[in-house]
């Protein structure tokens, strides 16, 4: 894989972040209105719940791809101050997802 395209990925996990913060800031917004009595995610719809595993997996997802190029692309060339950089940017892409906010049950 080439640094380009190494790049590019790393720029898809990071729009794949956006789109999980602007969830978990709706989710918590639907926590919010959740009435006493009301059991966890109970205002949120059967669809919405998949659209939030499937956002939060095709994060992991990413985050996977991104670090396995960045093995392959070590392997293949050595490792390169660019690659380094990226690596780093991809981890502290995944440290910001893991601190997200996320009701008991996603």
């Amino acid at each position: 894989m080439e640094h380009e395209d190494i790049e590019e990925t790393r720029k898809a996990l990071e729009d794949s972040l956006a789109r999980l913060k602007g969830l978990a800031s709706w989710v918590a917004l639907k926590e919010d209105e959740r009435k006493p009595g009301m059991p966890p995610l109970g205002t949120l719809s059967p669809t919405e719940l998949e659209e939030v595993r499937n956002a939060k997996a095709r994060f992991a997802g990413a985050a996977w791809e991104a670090l396995l190029a960045l093995n392959r692309h070590g392997s293949e060339h050595g490792a390169t101050e660019a690659t380094e950089a990226i690596r780093k940017q991809v981890s502290a892409l995944v440290r910001e997802a893991g601190k997200l906010c996320w009701p008991k049950g996603l």
